[in-house]
C-alpha cells in the first residue's frame, strides 16, 4: 500500500493557459518532494486542461480533476480538499509562482510549531509580465492576525499551508462568499488554531485585470465586511451592524455618525484585546500601534469636524502619543492641536 504524502498541494484553475504552466512548474521543482499535486480544472474554455493533461502524463505525482462547469473557487478547493490525503494542505493559485524552498520551510515550521495551524508568507509583487513590484509583509504573531482579521486579510491565500485536520474541523471553505472565502476560512479556524506567516518571500504574486479579487471587486468589499462583521460580533459577544463593518472596510464614511460607531467599535475590539491575558507585550505592543493608526486615519478624514478630529486624535493619543507623532508627523501633530484650538473657541 501506497503511503500517504506529507503535503497535498491545492490549485483550481479557469482558463489559466497563460500562467498555468509557471504555476504548475514552480510546484514540481520544489525541493520538499513528499507531495501530491491535485489540481482542480473549474470548467476551463481554453487550452488549459490540454495543457494540465500534457502534464499529468509525465508526473506521477499530479492528480487531475474537471468540474463539468464553471462552480467557482470555493467550491473547487472543497472538491480537492476531499480528495486530498497529506497531513498538510498547500494552497497555490494558477497564476502566481511558489519559490523553490517554500514547501521546505512552511513544513519544517509547522512541523516545530504544533499549536499553529495556519502558517503563510510575505509575498513579492508581479505584473502581468512578471515585472517586480512591491512587497506585500503580514504579521507574524497570532494575536495580530486575529486583530487584522477584524479589518481585511492577513495572510495572503496562496501563501498558506495548513494541517489538514483542522481545515475539516471547521468544514472547509464557505461557498457563498465569493472572493472572500479565504478570510472566512481564517476566521472561523482562529477559533480552533493559531496562526502565524513567514517573514520570508516565497511566492511571487501575480496582479493582472483577470484576477478574481480584480473581476469581483465589489462583492468581495460586501462580503469581506460579511466575514468581518462574524469576527467582531464573535469577540465582542454582540451583533455589529453590517453598515458599520462595510463602511470600516471601505474607510468611508457617508456621516459624523457613522465615523463615531466605527471609532467605538474600533475602541472596544481594542479594549476587548488588551483585556486578554494571553497576549505577550509584543503582541500588546502591535495592536495597539495598529489601533492608533487606524484612529490617527480617522481623524484625518474629518478635518472639517473640529470637535470629531479632536476626539478622535485625543483617543489616538491616549492609546500612544510616540506612535501618532511617528504617523503624522510632530509638526503636524502641534499645527492640527493649534487649529482644534482656534476653532473650538
Amino acid at each position: 500500500m501506497n503511503k500517504n504524502p506529507r503535503v497535498s498541494v491545492l490549485m483550481p484553475v479557469y482558463n489559466g493557459e497563460r500562467y498555468v504552466r509557471k504555476a504548475v512548474e514552480s510546484i514540481l521543482n520544489q525541493t520538499f518532494t513528499d507531495f501530491e499535486f491535485i489540481i482542480v480544472d473549474d470548467g476551463s474554455t481554453d487550452h488549459t486542461w490540454q495543457i494540465l493533461q500534457d502534464y499529468a502524463a509525465n508526473e506521477p505525482r499530479i492528480v487531475l480533476v474537471r468540474n463539468e462547469t464553471n462552480v467557482g473557487l470555493a467550491r473547487s478547493l472543497n472538491r480537492g480538499l476531499g480528495l486530498a490525503r497529506g497531513e498538510y494542505i498547500a494552497r497555490m493559485d494558477a497564476d502566481d509562482v511558489s519559490l523553490s524552498g517554500r514547501l521546505t520551510a512552511q513544513v519544517s515550521f509547522l512541523d516545530e510549531h504544533a499549536g499553529v495551524g495556519v502558517v503563510g508568507s510575505a509575498v513579492q509583487v508581479i505584473d502581468a509580465d512578471g515585472s517586480p513590484g512591491n512587497v506585500w509583509r503580514y504579521p507574524a504573531m497570532h494575536a495580530l492576525i486575529l486583530w487584522s482579521l477584524c479589518f481585511h486579510a492577513p495572510l495572503a491565500h496562496p501563501t498558506v499551508v495548513f494541517r489538514r485536520a483542522v481545515v475539516e474541523r471547521v468544514g472547509g471553505y464557505d461557498d457563498a462568499l465569493l472572493a472572500s472565502e479565504d478570510r472566512d476560512l481564517w476566521q472561523r479556524l482562529s477559533s480552533v488554531t493559531r496562526l502565524a506567516n513567514l517573514p520570508e518571500v516565497y511566492l511571487l504574486y501575480r496582479q493582472h485585470p483577470n484576477k478574481v479579487s480584480c473581476r469581483h471587486a465589489d462583492m468581495q468589499l460586501r462580503n469581506s465586511a460579511k466575514a468581518g462583521q462574524r469576527l467582531m460580533s464573535r469577540i465582542l459577544g454582540y451583533q455589529v451592524p453590517f453598515e458599520i463593518c462595510h463602511n470600516i472596510r471601505l474607510g468611508r464614511f457617508e456621516t459624523a455618525d457613522d465615523a463615531i460607531q466605527a471609532v467605538s467599535v474600533i475602541h472596544s475590539l481594542y479594549d476587548t484585546f488588551m483585556s486578554k491575558k494571553s497576549l505577550s507585550i509584543p503582541e500588546k505592543r502591535a495592536i495597539r500601534r495598529d489601533a492608533v493608526q487606524r484612529l490617527v486615519s480617522l481623524a484625518w478624514r474629518w478635518l472639517h469636524k473640529a470637535r470629531m478630529r479632536r476626539e478622535f486624535l485625543a483617543l489616538a493619543f491616549r492609546l500612544n502619543p510616540v506612535i501618532v507623532v511617528k504617523t503624522i508627523g510632530s509638526k503636524a501633530v502641534r499645527r492640527a492641536w493649534r487649529g482644534l484650538a482656534r476653532l473650538s473657541q
